[in-house]
């Protein structure tokens, strides 16, 4: 006789702990999907009163989720995408590979809101408490997400009114993912929002290889902004080739 594996709610919980040891962590595994959907830019933003912040949006231009990506990919952990795909359709070498990424947002905070849109496709909100994977007694397929078809502009009213909140514009948004975590784990101060800005300049493409950018807005913390490439000056040597076609 065989019987399958079984797996607990806490799970769930249990990957985005393990995995994510910092927050900081955490961001940087979201964004790097922002990077893989093909978006031209990523937005982190921080809002809250008093440097005291309750929500992080994360928002992309990328190709969006539709309901097979939704279901096969977002929903499914351990998904093997980009290990089978391993380019995405510009020609990106995409970043991720294990399939968790969507556990980083049980790091950062307790509730999540997702809206997403794809090229002739509906848009989406997708919803998640974290708290409900805690239940005694529950296994992960027992718990499920809320997802609903929304109009797209709804999602457009929602980016303005991002966009306005945070004094700063925004791309239009017509394809694309926006996420919103609630009820934040950790306490961010401006030194934990510096120390972030510099880590993302570490995922900033060099030599201009990819068009990539990022950008860091957090109410009430004026020094933030577009994220630049870190350059490196301290090294020992250099190393130059060149490569001739021509030659045999």
């Amino acid at each position: 006789m065989k019987i399958p594996f079984t797996a607990s709610a806490r799970t769930a919980m249990l990957i985005g702990a393990e995995n994510f040891s910092n927050p900081e962590g955490a961001i940087i595994e979201l964004v790097k999907n922002a990077y893989d959907a093909d978006s031209s830019s990523c937005y982190i933003l921080f809002d809250g009163e008093n440097e005291h912040f309750s929500d992080i949006y994360i928002i992309d231009f990328g190709g969006g989720m539709d309901i097979p990506t939704i279901n096969d990919c977002w929903m499914q952990i351990g998904t093997d995408n980009k290990q089978q795909n391993i380019e995405t359709a510009n020609g990106r070498i995409k970043s991720g590979a294990k399939g968790i990424g969507r556990f980083a947002l049980n790091r950062l905070g307790s509730k999540a809101i997702m809206y997403t849109h794809k090229d002739g496709q509906d848009a989406f909100s997708w919803k998640v408490n974290w708290n409900d994977f805690n239940a005694p007694g529950k296994r992960i397929n027992e718990i499920m997400a809320d997802l609903e078809v929304v109009p797209l502009a709804t999602i457009q009213e929602k980016m303005s009114s991002v966009a306005s909140h945070f004094s700063i514009e925004l791309p239009d948004f017509e394809t694309g993912t926006i996420l919103n975590i609630q009820d934040l784990t950790n306490v961010w101060e401006v030194d934990s929002l510096n120390h972030l800005q510099g880590a993302l300049q570490d995922l900033v493409p060099p030599f201009s290889m990819s068009n990539f950018e990022q950008y860091l807005y957090a109410i009430g913390v004026g020094e933030l902004g577009k994220v630049d490439r870190n350059f490196y000056e301290d090294f020992d040597y250099k190393v130059s080739a060149a490569y001739n076609g021509n030659a045999l």
